[in-house]
């Protein structure tokens, strides 16, 4: 439920998703380094979302358990997914 609240409160903006778990909470299946995004316009959206997108940023969990973060190209990914989403500027 609060996946969903915090789809409502952010469409038209750009959320990052930490982990395989969240990005479950919020019906995505895990691909690290991707950005999706989902439109809202169907009658269960809330109003205030009806015609707006919103990014997702799907990263790897921030934890030291994570391995994923340990390859060689993992931050320019992150980099390129989120200046791809706006979060990031060019340089």
């Amino acid at each position: 439920m609060r996946a969903r609240r915090i789809q409502a409160e952010r469409a038209g903006g750009v959320v990052v998703l930490l982990g395989a778990r969240v990005c479950r909470a919020f019906r995505f299946g895990y691909e690290p380094f991707v950005v999706k995004e989902r439109w809202y316009g169907h009658a269960g959206d809330a109003p205030a979302a009806q015609g707006k997108s919103t990014m997702f940023v799907l990263l790897p969990h921030p934890s030291g358990l994570c391995r994923a973060w340990n390859k060689s190209d993992a931050v320019s990914h992150a980099r390129a997914a989120l200046r791809y989403a706006g979060v990031l500027r060019r340089k």
